[in-house]
């Protein structure tokens, strides 16, 4: 039984059980975590380790969301997006999708209070469920339509992470929308952007096929040079800069900084 709020998962292959340490990190129990860093869970934490955690937290979940916890860390830098985010953090998760994000981060950095935002209110539902169940009970996460957000915004989030979602939205709202997002981020803050990588072009095609297949869109990317200039304009600081692959996919992770 997987027991995610305490930040533990079994593992019945190798009959031993891992743990997360004080500063939200990975680690086997009754070793001690590094307390000196914040974002080691790259390092602690594996594509196998996280898929598992997923699986078992959506077990109960129809099949393909099922199908997509157990594939997403495969496929997608996840402990990349989760190593940046500060422990204890209020967290808003723009396009949350089913949850996969806000779970992870809720137990294994301690986000919290987190907020999800997405367009499809059947996987908000279903990420409702999965957090009531498995997500730390200290702090109830808020989780509300694109609509519902846009008459009633916050502002002030410690860090503000928005993954695969920019090729989603409409061309002509792209900057109006990112530059509104770099404005819900307290001084000192960060914002995560992670998206699919305009080359090598075989890795945007299969990209461009995935999406296709999974969501029927056809969609475009934004060049992330667009990104970190509109970021610049609104004050943001770019302090991390990586293009990752995962099988033949690949990605473009950014974090900035606000001044």
């Amino acid at each position: 039984m997987l027991d995610v709020s305490r930040g533990r998962v079994r593992s019945r292959a190798k009959g031993r059980q891992s743990s997360l340490g004080e500063r939200g990190q990975w680690t086997e129990q009754g070793a001690i975590p590094d307390k000196t860093s914040d974002s080691a869970l790259s390092a602690d934490l594996s594509a196998a380790g996280l898929s598992k955690l997923l699986s078992r937290a959506y077990a109960k979940a129809p099949f393909k969301q099922r199908l997509m916890a157990w594939g997403r860390p495969w496929i997608a830098p996840v402990e990349a997006v989760l190593a940046e985010i500060p422990p204890n953090s209020r967290q808003l998760d723009m396009g949350c999708g089913v949850g996969f994000l806000l779970l992870l981060s809720s137990n294994l950095r301690r986000a919290g209070p987190v907020t999800g935002v997405d367009v499809d209110k059947a996987g908000l539902e279903l990420a409702r469920g999965v957090l009531r169940e498995h997500a730390p009970g200290r702090r109830k996460p808020h989780l509300c339509t694109l609509q519902e957000w846009n008459a009633a915004p916050q502002s002030g989030f410690d860090v503000v992470t928005m993954v695969d979602v920019m090729h989603h939205v409409p061309w002509t709202q792209r900057q109006g929308f990112l530059k509104d997002l770099f404005g819900r981020v307290r001084p000192g803050g960060l914002f995560i952007y992670k998206d699919i990588a305009q080359k090598p072009r075989w890795a945007a095609i299969a990209n461009f096929l995935h999406d296709l297949i999974l969501t029927g869109e056809r969609v475009r990317l934004s060049p992330v040079a667009d990104i970190e200039a509109v970021a610049a304009q609104c004050g943001m600081r770019l302090t991390k800069s990586s293009k990752l692959f995962r099988l033949w996919y690949c990605h473009e992770l950014r974090v900035f900084e606000r001044a």
